[in-house]
C-alpha cells in the first residue's frame, strides 16, 4: 500500500450530508453573549491587573516583558472560563475582548502604580516630619500639601518634568525605567507589557472559542474519544459514510481496513458526548507520525447505533513477531 503524506488529503473535500446534522460553530454577532463576556472580561482584567500590581509592590524583581507573559496567562486562564460562561461562540468576538480587556488590564496596573507612588510618598513625607506637624514654614507647609497626596505628587513630581499630571504624566515620567542605562517613558514598558499581555491571553482565551458544543443545547463537548482508527488513505471513505449515517456502510469499512498496518499515518474517528442532552457526535482528525493532529471534519451528529458501527472493527496494529527458533535436534 502506498504510503500518504498531508498534501496527498484533501482538507475541504465536497461530500453530500443532511446540513442540520452538521455541526457549525457560528461567527455571527449575539448581543447578549458579547454583553455577558464584557461584563466578565472586565472582571477578569481586574484581577490580573491587581495580582501584578502586588507583585510591583512586593520585593521581587520585575522583569519588563515577563510580568505582561504573567499577566496575560492569568487573563487568558479568566477568559476562558468567562467565554465558557458567556457561551462567546464567535471568533471575532473572541478577538475583541481579548484586545479590549488586555488593554484595559494593562492600564489598570499602571493606574494602580501610579496610586501606590503618590501614597508611599505621602507615607515617606509624613514620616520624615512626624513629630514637626505644628511647626511654621515648609515643614507646615509639606504636611498641608501631602493632606492631598495626589495634587502633591503631581505638583512636585510629574508636572516639572512631563508638564502633565496624574496618569498621563505618569506614563510620560522617566523617573521609573531604564532601559540600556537610559531613561525611558513608562508608556514605551506599557507597550511591551501590554503586547505580550493580549497576544498571551488571545492564545489561551481562544481555545474555549474553538471548542465544539451542541447546538441543540448549547453546552460545551468534553475531551473527545476515539471511536476508530483507520489507515490514512481510507479518509474520504471515512468522512462519507459519518455523514451518510448508515452504519452498515461503517460496518462494511473497518472490517475492509482491519488488519492493515497503518504506515505512520492514520485518520481517527473522534466522538463527543454532549454532558447536558446526550446527545452524540463525530469527527475525523489526520495524523501523521511526528506531527499534531489536524482537524478535517466538523463534528457530525450521529445515532448511538452509528457509533457502535465504528467501534465495531478497530485496525489491528502489525507487530513484528520474533523470528521462531530452531528446534532441537531430533535424538
Amino acid at each position: 500500500m502506498a504510503e500518504s503524506s498531508p498534501g496527498d488529503l484533501d482538507p475541504q473535500p465536497t461530500l453530500s450530508y443532511v446540513s442540520q446534522r452538521e455541526y457549525r460553530p457560528t461567527n455571527a454577532f449575539q448581543p447578549k453573549s458579547a454583553l455577558l463576556g464584557a461584563i466578565g472580561g472586565v472582571l477578569c482584567a481586574a484581577i490580573a491587573a491587581a495580582v501584578v500590581v502586588l507583585w510591583h509592590m512586593s520585593p521581587v524583581p520585575v522583569i519588563i516583558g515577563l510580568s505582561g507573559l504573567v499577566q496575560g496567562i492569568i487573563l487568558g486562564l479568566l477568559l476562558r472560563s468567562a467565554f465558557r460562561r458567556a457561551k462567546i461562540r464567535s471568533m471575532p468576538t473572541a478577538i475583541m475582548l481579548c484586545i479590549f480587556c488586555g488593554v484595559f488590564s494593562g492600564i489598570l496596573t499602571y493606574a494602580g502604580l501610579y496610586v501606590n507612588r503618590v501614597y508611599s510618598m505621602q507615607s515617606e513625607i509624613r514620616k520624615r516630619i512626624a513629630g514637626r506637624e505644628n511647626e511654621s514654614g515648609g515643614t507646615a507647609l509639606l504636611f498641608n500639601m501631602s493632606q492631598r497626596p495626589f495634587h502633591f505628587y503631581d505638583a512636585f513630581v510629574l508636572e516639572p518634568e512631563t508638564k502633565h499630571g496624574g496618569l498621563i504624566g505618569f506614563f510620560l515620567s522617566k523617573k521609573s525605567v531604564t532601559l540600556g542605562g537610559e531613561p525611558t517613558p513608562l508608556f514605551i514598558t506599557f507597550f511591551i507589557n501590554t503586547a505580550v499581555l493580549c497576544w498571551t491571553a488571545f492564545k489561551l482565551g481562544k481555545s474555549q472559542v474553538l471548542r465544539p458544543f451542541c447546538e441543540e443545547c448549547g453546552a460545551w463537548f468534553k475531551d473527545p474519544t476515539n471511536a476508530t482508527v483507520l489507515p490514512a488513505e481510507y479518509y474520504k471513505q471515512l468522512a462519507e459514510v459519518i455523514q451518510s449515517g448508515q452504519p452498515d456502510a461503517a460496518i462494511a469499512l473497518t472490517r475492509e481496513a482491519a488488519g492493515q498496518e497503518l504506515q505512520g499515518g492514520c485518520v481517527i474517528a473522534r466522538s463527543h458526548k454532549c454532558p447536558q442532552c446526550g446527545g452524540i457526535f463525530v469527527d475525523v482528525i489526520v495524523k501523521f507520525a511526528g506531527s499534531s493532529d489536524r482537524p478535517t471534519m466538523r463534528p457530525v451528529r450521529v445515532t448511538p447505533e452509528m457509533l457502535q458501527a465504528l467501534k465495531s472493527e478497530p485496525v489491528v496494529m502489525v507487530i513484528e513477531e520474533d523470528p521462531p527458533t530452531a528446534s532441537p535436534p531430533a535424538n
